[in-house]
């Protein structure tokens, strides 16, 4: 499982690369999204960024795989799940 760059002219291109998942993001995807949007916020030669998912699907949403058979607040899970997602918008908006 990776997210993947990479940087050709003025192009930037992020692959979440973990389709047999459909690419449901786990925390460190998300972690990877967020340093890559932040290096690319400081390169001024890429004008463009793209975001696609290996495989047949784009991204299916968090990897709630790893919450099985574990104790749950579900209140709590669903905030941390916020914000994980929040901090990777407030990443990609950040330029």
């Amino acid at each position: 499982m990776s997210v993947d760059l990479t940087v050709e002219g003025a192009v930037a291109k992020i692959v979440l690369n973990r389709p047999d998942k459909l690419n449901a993001l786990t925390v460190e995807m998300r972690q990877s999204l967020c340093d890559y949007f932040a290096r690319l916020r400081f390169d001024d030669s890429v004008r463009v960024v793209v975001v696609t998912g290996a495989g047949r699907g784009f991204c299916s949403g968090a990897d709630v795989d790893r919450m099985a058979g574990q104790p749950h607040d579900l209140r709590a899970d669903r905030e941390r799940m916020q914000r994980g997602g929040h901090t990777v918008r407030r990443a990609l908006h950040s330029r």
